[in-house]
């Protein structure tokens, strides 16, 4: 009899089966190994798990209002992006009963699965495990398949609140973008591109980008967020399901932008921006990126903001990058005000749709009931 090559064959048996229990084997091990449908049957986690390269852990609750729109725009996501081949999401319940997790699972129509409902003990080892001291919901927290978080609410090693949902997703769908193939050991990559030049130049492959682009695409080309004190580039597809660009225009010196910046904020906040609608900022900068890094930081706006160096070629004379960019067109107008754009560059005026005007703070109190029909 041959022993050593049944030795090696069982060996190699048992490495493809520790191979395969080990994914997510952190939160099976929290979370208990039978995952839920919304008619309440059950499946096994690690047959519900396997293959998958990355875990979307969503924290919500059927009391939570802004949730709905929360789970709406996930839903979207999980839709387009092939949620349920490459990756998973696995709902983890605040509710009050059992039957109101399933209730609030039927109603939203998920199309993933729900953890047990066990509020003691696993849901504080769940919180405390993915989210450590932050419990508010809606939120997510996505691992890979060795248990590593690589990104929490939209940003790496922290969590980020309900106004910057936006930008939660979008570094969502960057993320699940590259899920393409068999799940291999390789350092993550990131979500965002470092500028490697000073942030007032403008991007070497500028000339890239044409009018032939998508208006999705141009604006993305030239939009950055503010990290850790730093300009990043945000993600080339963060725009891919915009249908509508909400400009806002401001400046660090406009005494009058303060408010109407805190109550945009705290429009943000409440979670009511539809799916489909993005917010950039278009700043009116005298000088060059790092005024806006400024601005960002001390405005605490946390959606993209153009590259300020569109608007200086514009007052220089170069208007070749006022067509790219539509929406420094009239960058010169009075600060603050909006402007809203199509995804096919129509731009929009609010007042047909019963706004008051698209100066100050006033057109705020419309948004819930305006952008919608915007978008219609």
């Amino acid at each position: 009899m041959k022993i050593k090559p049944l030795i090696i064959t069982c060996l190699l048996f048992l490495a493809c089966i520790a191979r395969s229990q080990s994914q997510f084997s952190d939160f099976q091990e929290i979370a208990g190994k039978y995952l839920y449908k919304a008619d309440s049957s059950s499946v096994l986690a690690d047959e519900a798990l396997h293959g998958k390269r990355y875990l979307v852990i969503l924290f919500s609750a059927s009391y939570c209002g802004p949730c709905k729109e929360y789970v709406k725009e996930l839903k979207e996501i999980y839709t387009k992006k092939r949620g349920g081949e490459n990756w998973e999401v696995v709902f983890v319940s605040t509710d009050k009963s059992q039957e109101n997790m399933f209730a609030y699972m039927r109603d939203l129509d998920m199309p993933w699965l729900a953890a047990e409902y066990d509020p003691t003990p696993n849901l504080p080892k769940i919180r405390e495990r993915y989210t450590g001291s932050e419990s508010g919901i809606p939120r997510f927290v996505v691992i890979n398949a060795e248990g590593v978080i690589v990104l929490q609410n939209g940003t790496y090693g922290k969590t980020f609140a309900g106004y910057e949902r936006q930008a939660a997703f979008q570094k969502l769908r960057a993320l699940i973008g590259k899920t393409k193939g068999p799940i291999v050991a390789k350092k993550e990559a990131p979500i965002v591109e470092k500028k490697k030049k000073p942030v007032s130049d403008v991007p070497s492959d500028a000339d890239e980008i044409s009018n032939n682009s998508s208006l999705r695409t141009r604006i993305a080309h030239d939009c950055y967020m503010l990290q850790e004190g730093e300009l990043v580039r945000v993600a080339a597809d963060v725009f891919e399901d915009t249908r509508l660009f909400v400009v806002y225009y401001s400046h660090i010196t406009c005494g009058s932008c303060v408010p109407v910046t805190s109550k945009l904020n705290a429009w943000l906040e409440s979670g009511k921006t539809p799916a489909g609608v993005s917010f950039v900022l278009a700043y009116r900068a005298e000088a060059d990126n790092s005024e806006l890094a400024r601005y960002l930081d001390k405005s605490e706006i946390r959606f993209p903001a153009l590259d300020t160096k569109w608007i200086q070629n514009l007052r220089s004379g170069d208007h070749s990058r006022g067509v790219i960019h539509p929406f420094y067109a009239d960058c010169d107008e009075g600060v603050p005000r909006f402007r809203f754009f199509l995804a096919d560059g129509i731009e929009l005026d609010p007042t047909l749709y019963g706004a008051p005007s698209k100066y100050g703070g006033e057109i705020l109190d419309q948004f819930t009931d305006l952008l919608p029909k915007m978008l219609k």
